[in-house]
């Protein structure tokens, strides 16, 4: 049987046919090559400080491969960015091999609308400004304050080394990229000036009675009467190769204490003239703080025994083992004296739980202990933690114990425990992606009466 040529030219056009029209349909060939797609989440409103209720999710054409491409978040000082594919090779976020990402946008501070530019670049260029743009887009949504008597501390990062002179709040802030940092202050805890930006990072600081900042940085050590204008105190600080990373700095007046430590070996010096001559402290201290009490007494951990509590009383010449009665539960995490010269402990244990077929992962529990340094007897203080308890931090004001477990505060009044319950963290739900607060910020209610620590964001996949 012969065949009909014009079915065969009909059937080869209707071929043709839809294959232009499926290539059409094809999202990539619908959008020129440089160019982004917002398919949803554009024009959200959130809470300041927050990440958007639901995830932008984009996609981009691009003759480059997929895994070749990153994403960026253009706006600086505000936001968030975190996609559903972060490369641990590259530290940055990705596109998935159709060249989409749904991407989660952490609002910054200013109430009202607010815009973003997502920006796609080559891996090779993570953090390098300078890499020319492949593609970008502008994300519009909308921050209003939080319906909760807590605000987020926003426009800052990495918060540490709170210190309190006269109503005025100073800290360090260290940006998420790049070694330097800065030393801010607030009356409020909300606003904040940047008073110096350090060129290396800045490891400690403290102020003297006589209002004198001391700035211990990754290799010297600065003093300032101000915070703005800083002098060296020294030509780098002493310290052998073993004992190359400074971890503390303790000031007293016009005398200094510098801790460095390399793994778990730890050595600490002392100067009483403000940094210009060094002596080494013959004392087998662990690389934890050494605190301070009332009296003047240095109170540190051994390296020899988790449970070991060393005492100095004449600054730091000779140490002497604390032989209290009682037991510490785990290891010592952090030693923090009360108004009374007695010694409140943080101690540590860790558990290694696993189901069947899956592997073990390590759960931590804390205990919170008081040793009565006259008695030298040390007991267990309840806070009635109804939770599985993991304290992260204590404070000590106006002779009340400010305890943070769980997120949330307990406060110690009189020998009575009351709890505040903590902000809730708006964290996204991304499968195979576990997000988790480094304790690095602060929050404060309306009122300022109470600070909790928790609100930066880090991430780290479990999934093979």
């Amino acid at each position: 049987m012969k065949k009909n040529p014009h079915s065969l030219y009909t059937f080869l056009l209707l071929i043709l046919s839809l294959s232009l029209i499926y290539s059409c349909k094809s999202d990539d060939t619908l959008l020129p090559d440089g160019e982004v797609l917002v398919i949803s989440g554009d024009n959200q409103v959130g809470v300041k400080g927050e990440y958007l209720p639901e995830p932008i999710v984009i996609k981009v054409a691009s003759r480059f491969r997929a895994e070749n491409l990153i994403v960026e978040n253009g706006q600086e000082g505000a936001g968030f960015l975190v996609t559903d594919n972060f490369s641990l090779d590259i530290g940055a976020n990705v596109l998935d091999g159709n060249y989409e990402a749904r991407i989660y946008l952490s609002l910054g501070c200013d109430l009202g609308n607010q815009t973003f530019e997502v920006i796609i670049r080559e891996s090779s260029c993570f953090a390098n400004p300078d890499c020319p743009i492949l593609a970008s887009v502008q994300i519009n949504a909308s921050a209003s304050e939080p319906n909760t008597e807590w605000s987020r501390i926003c426009n800052v990062s990495g918060l540490s080394t709170m210190i309190n002179r006269n109503g005025t709040i100073y800290s360090v802030s260290q940006p998420f990229f790049g070694r330097e940092s800065e030393l801010i202050m607030s009356t409020d805890f909300i606003n904040w000036t940047t008073l110096t930006t350090f060129t290396n990072q800045l490891i400690d600081i403290n102020i003297l009675s006589d209002g004198t900042f001391v700035a211990l940085t990754n290799g010297d050590l600065m003093t300032s009467s101000d915070g703005i204008n800083w002098q060296n105190k020294s030509e780098g600080l002493p310290f052998s190769e073993e004992f190359q990373q400074p971890g503390q700095l303790l000031a007293e007046d016009s005398v200094l204490f510098v801790g460095f430590h390399e793994n778990a070996f730890s050595q600490w010096y002392r100067s009483r003239d403000l940094g210009e001559n060094w002596e080494q402290l013959q004392t087998p201290l662990e690389n934890y703080p050494i605190v301070r009490s009332v009296n003047g007494n240095l109170y540190g951990q051994s390296n020899t025994f988790s449970d070991e509590i060393l005492q100095s009383t004449d600054f730091g010449n000779n140490w002497e083992s604390i032989d209290y009665t009682g037991t510490i539960t785990g290891s010592i995490q952090s030693i923090l004296p009360d108004e009374d010269n007695n010694l409140l402990i943080v101690s540590h244990q860790t558990e290694i739980v696993s189901g069947p077929n899956q592997p073990g992962f390590a759960r931590i529990s804390s205990k919170l202990h008081l040793l009565n340094t006259t008695t030298l007897n040390l007991s267990e203080i309840d806070f009635n933690d109804e939770e599985e308890s993991y304290i992260s931090q204590i404070a000590n004001y106006n002779g009340n114990i400010y305890v943070l477990s769980g997120g949330n505060i307990y406060i110690s009044i009189d020998g009575t425990w009351q709890k505040i319950e903590g902000p809730v963290l708006n964290l996204p739900s991304i499968e195979g992606l576990t997000f988790a607060s480094s304790l690095d910020y602060l929050f404060v209610n309306g009122l300022g009466e109470y600070l909790i620590s928790g609100r930066t964001y880090t991430y780290s996949n479990f999934i093979d």
